[in-house]
């Protein structure tokens, strides 16, 4: 009958334990699911950061540049032609000898008079000298040009997506870094707790040194966690900052 009544008491000990052990988990799950929710929400969007990036990312700045630079030359090659067209002019003042001519005679030239005065005479003349090698090449150096430009902006739309992606995975590892930080943290603050209980049992004489130093040990192991976790998140964090361009205070 004791052996059942004991039985019966260790069994609801247990029980209870794993109970209050599961509601207390359960709760720390929340409290965590909570803080990472808050932070997520501190920190700017995604497509925020994104637009961010795209933006002043002197890898995307330096395309434009290049893209810029081919348009010019391609709209060089388009009018590369107006070079071989020539404008002449001359100007000349001196003694000119005129022919003036009677057309009412029946010989005009017979009737004609030279003299001679002093002039001042311009002319002015427009000239177009095209070689046949520039006639049939000009067409390739026009697709050539036009070549070279999309190829730039194909390349600045690679680097564009290479960024989002980036941006995204550093984003969602900045949000599991913070996540695995705050379950560090309440891993130590257990482990510290655990620590103090059971130094106090030793010093009562409840544990024996063994059971003190695998405490401790297990503390250790804690805090080393909870250090790296730190440390993955500031450099995850500071990364975030880095790639964007933003500077956010969460």
């Amino acid at each position: 009958m004791r052996l059942n009544l004991l039985s019966k008491i260790v069994s609801l000990i247990l029980f209870t334990g794993i109970t209050f052990f599961s509601v207390a988990q359960t709760d720390d799950m929340n409290d965590i699911g909570l803080a990472s929710e808050l932070f997520r929400k501190k920190i700017p969007g995604m497509e925020a950061l994104i637009d961010s990036t795209c933006k002043n990312s002197p890898i995307l700045l330096s395309q434009q540049a290049n893209i810029d630079i081919n348009e010019l030359r391609l709209k060089i090659s388009k009018t590369a032609w107006i070079k071989n067209i020539n404008i002449e002019s001359s100007y000349q003042y001196g003694m000119f000898g005129n022919i003036l001519l009677n057309p009412d005679a029946e010989d005009p030239l017979a009737n004609s008079v030279l003299s001679t005065n002093k002039q001042t005479r311009y002319s002015t003349g427009v000239s177009l000298k095209l070689p046949i090698s520039e006639i049939f090449s000009r067409k390739h150096e026009i697709r050539i040009g036009q070549e070279m430009v999309d190829q730039t902006r194909y390349e600045k739309e690679k680097i564009s997506e290479e960024l989002r992606k980036l941006v995204i995975i550093q984003y969602n590892d900045l949000l599991l870094k913070h996540k695995i930080l705050l379950i560090s943290n309440n891993n130590l603050q257990s482990q510290n707790l655990q620590l103090n209980m059971t130094e106090k049992e030793f010093t009562n004489n409840k544990v024996d040194i063994v059971e003190l130093a695998r405490i401790r040990e297990m503390q250790s192991k804690s805090e080393i966690e909870f250090e790296t976790a730190k440390s993955e998140f500031n450099t995850s964090f500071q990364l975030l900052q880095e790639i964007t361009g933003v500077k956010f205070n969460p």
